[in-house]
């Protein structure tokens, strides 16, 4: 898992809200950043096939160009 947080917001958190909490949060908000890390990732996937489908079905194929 990547650091989400750069230290300087860690510090401030940890002075407002004590270490305790400071790492909960910080924990919560890194699991957060991962989940959308994990979908995007997702979407991204998703996107690419639904181009591969798209120029598949657009594009001459070998067979194709071969026939003309």
């Amino acid at each position: 898992m990547a650091q989400a947080l750069s230290i300087e917001i860690y510090q401030y958190l940890e002075k407002k809200i004590g270490k305790e909490e400071a790492e909960k949060v910080a924990s919560v908000i890194e699991k957060g950043f991962d989940a959308v890390r994990e979908e995007s990732k997702k979407i991204a996937l998703e996107k690419k096939l639904e181009i591969k489908d798209e120029l598949t079905k657009e594009l001459a194929s070998k067979a194709d160009v071969l026939i003309v």
